[in-house]
């Protein structure tokens, strides 16, 4: 059966290039994450700390879309407490999830202005 031909490197060109191969997220230890209630008692809380943006710092109302995001993302190794905790736009939330995503596939360290540090 024919299989494909390799794929070059994006970053050297190089073929099956070892060095900046995609590395799996992987946790050390698997985190046990929070749903019903207590999910939405910790978006309130949060909200109420800060209403707005972290990344464009736009105030945002309850009822929009928005999301509760890790400014370290848990993949990367960053704690699931309060403290870690942002509001994003939508907008915000997808640009930051792009950015981790080519961090983790290419081991880049790039900055983003919705994650505050």
């Amino acid at each position: 059966m024919p299989t494909a031909a390799p794929r070059a490197c994006a970053i050297c060109g190089t073929p099956n290039c070892a060095t900046h191969a995609r590395r799996p997220w992987q946790h050390a230890v698997p985190v046990k994450r929070l749903r019903g209630r207590a999910l939405q008692a910790l978006r309130a809380e949060v909200y109420q700390r800060s209403p707005m943006c972290a990344g464009c710092r736009r105030h945002l109302a309850f009822t929009d879309r928005w999301a509760l995001d890790h400014r370290v993302s848990l993949a990367a190794g960053g704690p699931d407490d309060r403290e870690n905790l942002q509001i994003l736009c939508e907008i915000c939330h997808r640009s930051k999830t792009q950015d981790e995503a080519t961090r983790a596939r290419y081991g880049e360290r790039l900055t983003h202005r919705g994650a505050s540090k």
